[in-house]
């Protein structure tokens, strides 16, 4: 297998783990979303010979972004209680239990908090 074919396959494997991981609600760590991000640089790279991602193609990816109330609440220096209390103004929703938000909307809510 050519470095081309491994580098698309470790793509894909971190990717349904991310999707896997958002969709029941577990957390993701860190590592993870670093680690993804540079392979689908990476990836690109080796695609086109050069980086092709647009700011907007980068805010529609942020947008699909779902982290938990306990991220939420670092990202918006609250504790994890208050961020499900702002649940309605964050757009968040239960998913397997878990309350999740869109990275996009909690960073939004922040900015306005912090515009005020």
């Amino acid at each position: 297998m050519n470095a081309d074919k491994h580098l698309r396959a470790n793509f894909y494997c971190a990717a349904e783990v991310l999707r896997s991981r958002q969709r029941t609600g577990e957390p993701v760590p860190a590592w993870l979303r670093q680690h993804h991000r540079q392979l689908d640089t990476a990836f690109r790279m080796s695609q086109s010979g050069h980086e092709n991602c647009s700011d907007a193609g980068q805010l529609e990816k942020e947008k699909d972004v779902l982290i938990t109330a306990r991220e939420a609440a670092e990202l918006l220096r609250k504790s994890k209680r208050q961020c499900q209390r702002l649940a309605s103004d964050l757009g968040g929703q239960i998913v397997g239990g878990r309350w999740l938000f869109s990275r996009a909307a909690v960073v939004e809510y922040a900015e306005g908090i912090n515009d005020a």
